[in-house]
């Protein structure tokens, strides 16, 4: 099983999403930045099959809505790969953070 982490941690603006995604999955140059290429690039493209996910809590909050669209099509594509009975299983893990009492 190979492994990715995307980490957002104070992750301020839209481009920086996309370029830590690019860089975490190692997606080509030509990956277009933005939430189709994602998906094509996730189908096609990615060599992890388990993608983990931290650092949520601390970005910049108009950024939400665009990390819960992320979630949406990782999701699509897991339930893609369970339909398809695909051999090479896929999943992704949102890690939570721990906040301080």
């Amino acid at each position: 099983m190979k492994q990715a982490i995307i980490d957002f941690s104070n992750c301020k603006y839209l481009a920086d999403v996309h370029q830590r995604i690019k860089d975490a999955l190692e997606f080509p140059s030509d990956y277009g930045g933005n939430w189709s290429a994602f998906e094509d690039y996730l189908r096609f493209e990615c060599s992890a099959n388990q993608i983990i996910v931290k650092g949520i809590s601390t970005v910049n909050k108009e950024l939400l809505p665009h990390l819960s669209t992320m979630q949406e099509i990782m999701e699509r594509q897991k339930q893609h790969v369970l339909q398809t009975e695909n051999d090479i299983p896929f999943d992704y893990i949102i890690e939570e953070e721990e906040t301080d009492a």
